[in-house]
């Protein structure tokens, strides 16, 4: 009798120890949903982390293509009217077109600097030198690309040609306006064209540009990360 009461005891305890399928099955549910909250949790940081280096990254692609460009344009380059002819004239005049690819603004700029960027040891390093801001589109619907084309003027009529560079990638949209001196904005800017054909030469140059450079924002596709800067151009010609 005794010994039947020690073996039952025995066995009631060794029950007590188990887990049910119940018991399984709910800690396999809590377990799932704490791995769940932390993977939520994990890819949320990580796509924070990319977003903030892609916007990193567009702000120095941005800095950089605006730092060359305004550096460019200040130093602009305007022939004296009498020391050209109204034809060879037009070479030393900035002019701009409002252009789209895609249905995109990509807007050219082309003008005479003498902030002239040589990569060979042969050529000199300050001369006037033609520049073009072109935009391209390197694959259907892709990102547009900002170009930058430098042809030192005195080697124009001599076949040479321009040095070319990405100045910027990865854009949205490219656009130039233009303010003359009486305050009046322009989308695009034709020396030769018929609201500037009564000006004088040397006034057929703005008084301001303004540049915007637009990027895809990764957080808000709807609304572009756009980048802008305005240069005064130089008063007089030289």
């Amino acid at each position: 009798m005794f010994n039947n009461r020690k073996v039952k005891h025995f066995r009631s305890r060794s029950h007590s120890y188990g887990f049910t399928l119940v018991e399984v099955l709910l800690a396999i549910f809590i377990t799932s949903i704490v791995l769940s909250i932390i993977y939520v949790s994990y890819t949320g940081s990580l796509r924070v982390i990319n977003s903030s280096e892609k916007q990193t990254e567009i702000y120095r692609k941005a800095r950089i293509a605006l730092e060359r460009m305004v550096e460019d344009l200040e130093s602009v380059y305007l022939a004296v009217p009498e020391q050209v002819s109204m034809d060879s004239g037009w070479d030393f005049l900035l002019k701009g077109e409002k252009k789209e690819l895609a249905e995109r603004r990509a807007d050219t700029l082309s003008f005479v600097s003498r902030s002239h960027i040589s990569f060979s040891d042969d050529k000199p390093a300050y001369v006037k030198t033609e520049i073009l801001y072109d935009v391209t589109e390197r694959s259907e619907d892709g990102p547009l690309v900002l170009t930058r084309s430098d042809r030192p003027t005195l080697y124009k009529h001599q076949g040479e040609i321009s040095e070319r560079y990405d100045l910027c990638e990865g854009l949205e949209a490219v656009t130039f306006s233009y303010r003359d001196k009486e305050g009046e904005v322009y989308e695009a800017w034709d020396p030769t064209g018929y609201e500037l054909s009564d000006k004088p030469l040397d006034e057929r140059l703005p008084a301001l540009v303004t540049i915007n450079l637009s990027f895809k924002n990764e957080l808000d596709p709807e609304e572009p990360m756009t980048f802008s800067t305005s240069v005064v151009l130089p008063a007089g010609v030289e």
